[in-house]
């Protein structure tokens, strides 16, 4: 390794150790052994969605290893050495903790840290990981958080929350959006009028999308063929607006699905096979997700979903990139990556959201 690149390795591995959560995460594993995100945010108090991120950061920087159990993955310490750099982390801290607490350098970031916090914005993560272009990372995680929390941020009715449910299900029996005459058949107290303006309202969330009154798309589904078609163990097929949100499907749903994803640089097959939660079967033995935003678009099934996709490889990734430098801050997410991220945005899609308001009209 160049000694540039090795000085440049050296201070993202400190840029890991900057950030008080995971110094939390690492301190709490080392005193407890191997647990999954759920216990580390529980034990930490933390938000789940913002642990999987320094999860993911901490296992990028080689600090940590995920093992499954059953449906959970379980982080623990990769090895003595991270717990002998702890340690004498530890004892140094201890020795100069006086001139560390009074260190103008790092008191000033503490202060601008403070600012940012009061004014609302997001200082810039001094930790964070990187694309390949060294812009800051993770896209997914703004995606993902964005995603999941839309059902919340949109103060559905309870009844509008019931045709969202009613056309997730229905997508994923049929692999086809429900009609308006057949939601208003299957939900309490629809009309036609009631439908309609139900519809409308999740379509302003950004729920789902229609054209000429007929419903194109309801996250995560799409009524249209796309790169990633997700066939069930009973056989029926249905396809996903992007490569995050066919392995979400499996979350949503909890069944045993496979993928089949088309790879933008060569157009050959990617196969998945999730089951409990993991990945049960894969085709070709690493493939990555590669994921961009659209700049000249407004609705996420056009701004995000074309630009999230599989291919065979890092390789096949970087050749498109090369030649789509319009994407080049996108970032590219190993499967395992992307498993995460399917089950942070889609583990409970299909939870009630909605908070009742008087009338379901």
């Amino acid at each position: 390794m160049l000694h540039s690149d090795l000085t440049a390795a050296t201070k993202n591995f400190f840029s890991a150790l900057s950030d008080e959560t995971r110094l939390r995460i690492l301190y709490l594993l080392q005193e407890r052994g191997g647990l999954c995100v759920n216990d580390i945010s529980t034990a930490i108090e933390r938000d789940q969605s913002l642990v999987s991120h320094h999860v993911r950061c901490l296992r990028t920087c080689g600090f940590l290893t995920m093992e499954k159990n059953g449906k959970f993955s379980i982080y623990s310490l990769r090895n003595e050495r991270i717990t002998d750099i702890l340690d004498l982390a530890d004892q140094h801290v201890r020795e100069m903790s006086e001139q560390i607490l009074h260190c103008d350098v790092v008191a000033d970031r503490s202060e601008r840290a403070r600012v940012f916090a009061m004014s609302g914005r997001r200082e810039p993560d001094a930790g964070a990981c990187t694309t390949r272009s060294g812009h800051r990372h993770r896209l997914m995680d703004r995606i993902g958080t964005s995603a999941r929390d839309r059902c919340r941020d949109a103060g559905l009715t309870l009844f509008e929350d019931d045709v969202r449910i009613f056309i997730l299900w229905e997508f994923a029996r049929t692999g086809k959006p429900p009609t308006i005459g057949a939601i208003e058949e299957r939900v309490d107290g629809a009309s036609g009028k009631t439908v309609r303006q139900a519809i409308a309202r999740l379509e302003a969330a950004d729920l789902l999308t229609t054209r000429d009154g007929v419903i194109t798309a309801a996250y995560p589904f799409s009524a249209e063929p796309t790169r990633h078609s997700v066939i069930f163990a009973e056989g029926q097929v249905v396809h996903a607006l992007c490569a995050t949100d066919a392995i979400g499907i499996h979350f949503m749903l909890d069944e045993e699905i496979t993928i089949q994803s088309r790879c933008p640089e060569c157009e050959s097959d990617i196969v998945l096979l999730l089951r409990d939660g993991a990945i049960a079967e894969r085709t070709p033995d690493d493939p990555v997700e590669f994921a961009a935003v659209s700049k000249d678009r407004s609705c996420t099934a056009e701004t995000c979903c074309p630009n999230i996709n599989l291919f065979c490889g890092r390789d096949h990734a970087d050749r498109w990139i090369d030649r789509h430098p319009e994407f080049a801050d996108g970032e590219i997410y190993t499967l395992e990556e992307a498993l995460e991220d399917g089950r942070m945005i889609f583990g409970e899609f299909l939870a009630r959201v909605a908070v009742a308001r008087g009338s379901s009209g």
